[in-house]
């Protein structure tokens, strides 16, 4: 009876111990998680922001973003899903470009009718994030991250 109540202890601590060690899921999740946490913090874009309110909303993310990625390396999280967070930290590196110098790659020049132009640019980086975003939400699914695809708004 002793020996069964030690072996049973024995499997108690051993089963205690390893419950402390979280799985690449977890670590993962979790990454995803503080992303979550750092764009929550931010203003949703509104309709009159302009390149002084969200070129710094998207230095926030993409920074959030490229530390969970180290972590997402670190914790050996899916490669399809790693590819596509990339992916869309690239989108929004691009973004942040196009709203910083707006007629960037376009050909061009400032002046009349490069209202146009650069609504009609900022809406093509706008729909690759989108896109990036929606292959990011399919990846996590499958990779099984809830956390890290359609749970995150990013603001952009």
């Amino acid at each position: 009876m002793r020996r069964l109540i030690a072996a049973g202890g024995a499997a108690l601590a051993l089963a205690l111990g390893l419950s402390g060690c979280a799985s690449p899921q977890d670590k993962t999740n979790d990454a995803c998680a503080d992303v979550k946490d750092v764009v929550n913090a931010l203003p949703e874009v509104a309709g009159d922001d302009g390149a002084k309110e969200i070129v710094p909303r998207l230095d926030r993310q993409i920074d959030a973003a490229a530390k969970a990625d180290q972590a997402f390396g670190d914790a050996g999280a899916d490669a399809a899903f790693r590819a596509a967070w990339q992916h869309l930290n690239a989108t929004l590196r691009d973004d942040r470009k196009a709203w910083q110098d707006p007629l960037t790659g376009t050909g061009a020049p400032p002046g009349p009718g490069s209202d146009m132009v650069i609504a009609m640019n900022l809406a093509g980086f706008k729909a690759a994030v989108d896109g990036a975003r929606t292959d990011l939400g399919a990846a996590a699914t499958k990779a099984g991250y809830p956390g890290c695809g359609d749970a995150i708004t990013w603001r952009y």
